[in-house]
């Protein structure tokens, strides 16, 4: 059942980056990059957040969403992470400063049971990580396997990771065509599966170098 839930959030998040590029959705009236760049509190970071996110996207994406200190994590060392490596330093500034200013707190249900849960054979997930990509268009066959492949075995040798689904995107006409969940019973799990070194090496070294676009979203379960 928790599977089946998880695919359902996977694929409302995709209907949703596709339905924001079909012609006549609409959104909020533009806004000019001055009066964005306005609405940037200062702070260490406003200056990374200016210059570096701006080289892939406005200002306007960035003001206009709220997440926790997870999902700004999460979203800015992917982002960074497709720019070059080694930008681990800058990905920490510009996380802690949209987190700050652009953040919202985690549910309660993720923080009072980071401790002392019952000792249970069923695993109660309460944070679901969850990326979808597409390859560039070069990738073989044999390399998006290989992508796959170590990639389920990095996630399943990571003690942290309570759920690993690895696969093919269900539509066809979607933006991304393979994603992967992670389920993580508390943030400390998931702060320590972010860190870990298996995980870092697989994104630097085989992950990063053959992807062409992702998108990344956490869930928090009630």
């Amino acid at each position: 059942m928790k599977v089946k839930t998880v695919l359902t959030a996977l694929i409302l998040t995709t209907a949703l980056v596709i339905a924001t590029s079909i012609p006549g959705f609409s959104g909020p009236a533009p806004q000019s990059a001055a009066d964005l760049a306005s609405q940037l509190p200062p702070g260490e970071g406003k200056g990374y957040v200016q210059t570096i996110c701006t080289s892939c996207h406005g200002l306007g994406l960035i003001v206009a969403q709220q997440k926790t200190k997870i999902g700004w994590e999460a979203t800015v060392y992917d982002m960074l992470g497709r720019i070059s490596a080694g930008m681990d330093r800058e990905a920490d500034i510009i996380s802690s400063y949209l987190a700050a200013h652009f953040g919202v707190e985690p549910a309660p249900s993720v923080v009072d049971n980071t401790m002392a849960e019952p000792a249970s054979s069923d695993v109660e997930i309460k944070i679901y990580h969850q990326v979808v990509f597409r390859f560039k268009p070069e990738v073989s066959v044999d390399q998006i396997k290989h992508v796959l492949d170590t990639g389920r075995a990095m996630l399943e040798s990571i003690p942290e990771v309570a759920a690993v689904i690895v696969g093919t995107v269900a539509q066809q006409d979607s933006d991304y065509t393979h994603g992967l969940v992670t389920g993580f019973k508390n943030n400390d799990d998931l702060q320590s599966y972010r860190s870990h070194p298996a995980h870092r090496d697989w994104l630097t070294d085989i992950y990063r170098p053959l992807i062409e676009a992702s998108l990344v979203t956490d869930i928090v379960a009630p």
